[in-house]
């Protein structure tokens, strides 16, 4: 599979897991960022590089590779449900939407006066009286920031300088980071088709995407040990194994049994 990725233009080619990381994902303890950019640095790698520091790719342009992998190997469509809050409903509601139309409804635009630094990744404004520099939040500021009691407040510290700069302008400059880098995670509307009560769910594509591929991998353990017992192979081997033709060796097995 390859993509391009919206906001960096990076294009990265992505192989399906094999057996070895989906026993990464199948002993995962959570499914969080560190996980996350483990995952990726095995399966993805940029067209004509050899080699990128994951850790530094735009938190929109993991999101989207986590949400186009999902797509290439589970499905197009995002669905789940949510029960409605009104007390006297309880309705239980499915949220549905393409993956592909997501991220095109949230394609990223340069702001009209947003410019490029000579420090590479800052951004600038060709306003005089506008005197701040930022760059876009990216996955390691997540990592190392992950207990932060004060995220959002940490993260501007890390891309917006000088400190200190004033609510004006630090309005100005979370405009264009969010019109750069359009944030994927946040909270979608819905309404109740039974009683019309407005509904909101949160949707985090990287969560999303890495849960879903963690249930995928699950079967792993079962598939090894099918294999095993009927041709006597090594993890190892059956593991080495594509994830579809280790799928259907372990039927074969399951149905000899």
């Amino acid at each position: 599979m390859r993509f391009r990725l919206p906001v960096s233009g990076l294009e990265v080619d992505v192989r399906p897991p094999s057996g070895t990381e989906e026993v990464l994902l199948a002993d995962a303890t959570a499914c969080d960022w560190p996980l996350t950019l483990r995952l990726v640095a095995l399966i993805a790698q940029p067209v004509d590089r050899d080699s990128f520091d994951w850790g530094e790719l735009v938190v929109t342009d993991a999101d989207a590779l986590l949400l186009l992998t999902r797509r290439g190997l589970v499905a197009e469509v995002v669905s789940g449900e949510i029960a409605c809050r009104n007390p006297e409903c309880a309705e239980q509601v499915e949220v549905a939407f393409g993956a592909s139309d997501y991220l095109e409804h949230h394609q990223p635009v340069r702001p009209h006066g947003v410019v490029e630094l000579e420090d590479e990744g800052w951004f600038g404004f060709d306003d005089e009286h506008l005197h701040a520099a930022f760059r876009l939040p990216r996955c390691r500021d997540l990592v190392e920031l992950a207990a932060a009691k004060d995220l959002e407040g940490d993260l501007l510290r890390r891309c917006v300088r000088p400190n200190g700069v004033s609510a004006g302008v630090l309005r100005r400059v979370v405009q264009a980071m969010e019109s750069l880098a359009p944030l994927l995670a946040h909270d979608l509307d819905a309404a109740c088709p039974q009683c019309g009560w407005t509904l909101s769910a949160h949707f985090d594509p990287q969560w999303f995407s890495v849960v879903e591929l963690r249930q995928r991998a699950l079967s792993v353990y079962a598939d090894v040990h099918l294999i095993a017992s009927a041709y006597h192979w090594s993890e190892a081997e059956i593991l080495a194994l594509p994830r579809e033709r280790r799928r259907a060796y372990a039927e074969i097995a399951q149905s000899a049994a």
